[in-house]
């Protein structure tokens, strides 16, 4: 688990990582809501003078909601085609810097800081996610199965 210990998970911790984390994947509502909640905060302090935090929270609630729209209506309908799960969660996460970068031009303009900004947002939220729910879920597994 630790970088450089040599030290592997035992069969049980890696069945309750696998379970663990595969019910967190499920609840997509609150993945999303959360990395919502950093993509906010990330643009109001990148955005700063521009937008204050109320105004961060629905432009990010907006960006979020209709990433959500797309992923329902253009990218559900690849997964009854295409059989690659590597490619389909590509094109899941796609909608999110093609809506987030076109919306936050509209919102702020100049396009170029601006598509640099908001996708130093966008990757901010997904660390943020990954290294609370990552290291949430190794630290719940290695204090419940030691």
């Amino acid at each position: 688990w630790a970088i450089g210990t040599g030290r592997t998970a035992t069969p049980e911790q890696a069945q309750a990582y696998t379970e663990t984390m595969l019910r967190i994947t499920q609840q997509t509502a609150y993945t999303g809501l959360f990395i919502c909640v950093i993509f906010a905060l990330a643009v109001r302090l990148l955005f700063r003078g521009r937008i204050v935090l109320p105004e961060a929270f629905v432009f990010s609630l907006y960006v979020f909601g209709q990433c959500f729209l797309a992923q329902t209506l253009l990218i559900a309908p690849w997964f009854m085609i295409v059989d690659r799960i590597d490619l389909l969660l590509y094109l899941n996460f796609l909608p999110y810097p093609v809506i987030a970068g076109y919306a936050a031009v509209r919102m702020f303009g100049r396009p170029f800081t601006t598509l640099i900004k908001v996708s130093l947002s966008l990757l901010a939220g997904y660390l943020a996610f990954g290294v609370v729910v990552g290291g949430g879920v190794v630290f719940y597994v290695l204090t419940r199965f030691p």
